[in-house]
């Protein structure tokens, strides 16, 4: 499998092609990026970098990845951590793929070592890198910025983390041709010595991940990428995790009624294979019926909560990357009731509808939205709006608008719909939440704990460490 995409990978392809392709990518930015000028110095600098990119392709042509390494800068220039470009990869890929086996946790700008794979490196963890090929530490974080857009410092400390498990995006940030099998560490140890590694490049863990030890058991995910359990005897703390919200059948329901087959593809099979072994369920709708439903979830904590008078509930929304964030209204919803969710201030944004957006949410239609269309594909309305409740606060024409808005998107969800229509769970069970995140809480992860933080709640930064547990922190607010 490595050789025949290595194979793929090495197959040249003509001057001409790749400038069309050049002229594609830059065109799909223009019209769909809500800004791809403004972190990159304005719209010339931008069109003056394709202009530099297509005369730096080859007479003789190039090949696919020494295509990436030239438009990644491009695209990192937009400064955002939701546009990103590489390789497509088959479904085998995907799941099976050369890296250097270390596992890294951001905390208070620096990357220590989380995870290794071999138990005499056990003295390993916790310790901070210092240099990477003898590039040092902070050079590597400026020189991520450069091939992977960021939104901020903790954003770019994510990624190069992330980059020991990414081969190609490793060998650019090295400005290495072809990545070498052994890469040399040098790592700051707890006890503040300086201890050299070096690291092997392979398609298999040497050995079960070791990571430190934890005095809690925190809940076991299912496919959806939840869970929830009690974390003491007297079930008085519950915990809520989510490592994603991609995966929940209700997301996936959401991405069926907008058409979006772009998303099903990418993740229904993944969830599905995860959720049962074969023979799988015929039909779309059927496989979306077999994955976990987030609404199940929050009825059974909720009810076991309510049932065992719990006090607090831990919301840990650690390493979690986004996905739907339909799931922080259903949770608000469970908490709160209606009120708090359609009265809370999460802000504004400003969507920006395009050709390519309708093409990959088949069933919008884009007489829908002319208004936006005919201002380039900018819709004011949600700043228009909150710039009106600053002043004002919520009239009753305001909040009906707003609960018009979130039916519709709940009416996408068949699985919640029924549960929001009739008002039932709401407010079901209101402990004190205390809200965990990691510097890799990232989109609709952090968006949640912001909306909760609006709420009042405690909101903490929570990396691992061997020394430190949820419970000493939970008893730690009273």
């Amino acid at each position: 499998m490595i050789i025949e995409r290595a194979r793929r990978l090495a197959m040249r392809i003509s001057r001409r092609a790749l400038q069309e392709d050049v002229l594609q990518l830059a065109k799909l930015l223009i019209e769909s990026h809500p800004d791809p000028y403004s972190a990159g110095g304005g719209s010339l600098a931008f069109h003056r970098r394709i202009q530099g990119l297509l005369e730096a392709i080859p007479k003789e042509g190039s090949t696919a990845r020494e295509l990436l390494r030239l438009l990644r800068p491009l695209v990192a220039s937009i400064q955002d951590g939701h546009t990103s470009i590489d390789l497509p990869a088959s479904a085998e890929e995907q799941t099976s793929h050369l890296r250097f086996w270390l596992d890294w946790e951001v905390v208070e700008g620096q990357l220590y070592i989380s995870g290794v794979y071999s138990p005499q490196d056990t003295p390993l963890l916790g310790a901070r890198l210092q240099t990477l090929e003898g590039v040092p530490f902070a050079e590597l974080i400026e020189r991520i910025s450069q091939v992977r857009g960021c939104d901020n410092d903790s954003h770019k400390l994510v990624h190069l983390s992330r980059a020991f498990a990414y081969p190609d995006l490793l060998t650019d940030i090295l400005g290495y041709q072809t990545l070498p099998p052994l890469l040399h560490l040098s790592l700051l140890l707890s006890n503040d010595n300086v201890h050299e590694v070096i690291l092997p490049l392979s398609e298999e863990a040497p050995a079960e991940m070791v990571q430190p030890a934890s005095a809690l058991a925190i809940p076991a995910l299912n496919a959806a990428q939840m869970g929830w359990s009690f974390l003491d005897e007297e079930h008085k703390i519950a915990c809520l995790r989510a490592t994603s919200m991609r995966y929940y059948r209700e997301a996936f329901e959401f991405s069926q009624a907008i058409g979006n087959q772009v998303l099903l593809n990418a993740r229904l099979e993944q969830a599905i294979h995860t959720t049962m072994t074969e023979p799988l369920p015929e039909g779309i709708e059927a496989r979306i019926s077999a994955i976990p439903s987030a609404t199940d979830l929050l009825c059974d904590l909720f009810s076991a909560m309510r049932q065992a008078q719990s006090t607090h509930l831990i919301v840990d929304l650690r390493h979690n990357g986004g996905g739907n964030s339909i799931f922080a209204a259903m949770l608000l919803y469970f908490l709160y009731g209606l009120d708090k969710v359609l009265t809370i201030d999460d802000g504004y944004q400003i969507p920006r509808y395009s050709p390519h957006f309708f093409q990959t949410n088949k069933k919008l239609k884009p007489e829908d939205y002319q208004e936006a269309l005919a201002n380039g594909g900018y819709d004011f309305s949600e700043e228009t709006a909150w710039q009106k409740h600053q002043h004002q606060g919520w009239s009753a024409e305001e909040l009906k608008r707003k609960y018009e808005n979130l039916h519709s998107l709940i009416a996408r969800m068949p699985t919640f719909a029924p549960i929001f229509e009739q008002r039932l769970w709401e407010a079901s069970w209101t402990p004190q939440v205390l809200v965990l995140i990691s510097a890799d809480t990232y989109s609709a992860g952090f968006d949640l704990a912001v909306s909760l933080y609006h709420q009042g709640l405690r909101f903490l930064v929570f990396p691992r460490h061997k020394r430190l547990t949820v419970l000493s922190i939970v008893y730690g607010i009273n």
